[in-house]
């Protein structure tokens, strides 16, 4: 049994057919919404965990209905942020310039 995205402590459990699941099929914006702050930490990475806890990035766009992750530069893009936007939320000013720039900044 794999990881199935990055950062993750889930597993793959098969299910035969015919049988049920031993755990509900969530959408991945849900589980995100449902986690705590450390555990989004841990998944989305501090930069990223930082922009949803001020407001700035809802929960749900961390993640992809396939559970990839949406890298900080491009969350950055979506939401048109600011450097300083990304400071005041907590994120490190090297990081927050490199993902403005559009040159990764992390998870």
């Amino acid at each position: 049994m794999g990881r199935l995205h990055p950062n993750c402590e889930c597993t793959d459990t098969p299910v035969p057919p015919g049988a049920t699941a031993p755990l509900p099929v969530c959408e991945p914006a849900a589980v995100m919404r449902s986690l705590t702050n450390d555990e989004r930490v841990k998944i989305l990475g501090a930069p990223v965990a930082a922009l949803v806890r001020a407001g700035l990035v809802p929960v749900g766009e961390t993640v992809r209905d396939d559970w990839s992750l949406v890298p900080l530069a491009a969350l950055v893009r979506l939401r048109r942020l600011r450097a300083d936007q990304l400071e005041a939320a907590g994120v490190d000013a090297k990081t927050a310039r490199a993902a403005v720039a559009g040159d990764g900044g992390g998870r």
